[in-house]
């Protein structure tokens, strides 16, 4: 059996660094607007809407139809030719970065941040 070492003054200072950062990143965060709804399908882009505008629309994928609704700043998928179903009981999003992804169909929706105040950069 492994001994436990005391907390030291190190821990502590360690301890309120990783908070600190972590109360001043989720503002930064939170700030980001989202700007535009982007549907791929595969690696394509399908379409790209504004978030903002209110719409009902259509996007083949593989299996058919998905009818997908923007509305007050929320994407919600309506219908699907999916068996299970999940990309309609997934429900709504409306943050910047969220996704719905229709795996049968290969169609995958994403909210994508508005360009004026959108991180500087992102890395993969």
């Amino acid at each position: 059996m492994i001994p436990l070492r005391r907390f030291t003054w190190v821990d502590a200072i360690l301890i309120v660094l990783v908070l600190s950062g972590a109360v001043f990143t989720f503002p930064v965060l939170k700030s980001v607007t989202p700007g535009r709804v982007v549907i791929n399908r595969g690696n394509r882009i399908l379409a790209e809407y504004p978030v903002d505008k209110d719409r009902i629309f259509e996007v083949t994928g593989e299996n058919g139809p998905l009818t997908i609704m923007i509305k007050q700043g929320k994407v919600s998928v309506l219908s699907s030719p999916c068996p299970h179903q999940i990309c309609v009981l997934s429900g709504s999003i409306s943050h910047a970065g969220s996704q719905i992804v229709c795996v049968p169909n290969r169609i995958l929706i994403s909210i994508k941040a508005s360009e004026k105040n959108g991180p500087d950069a992102v890395t993969h």
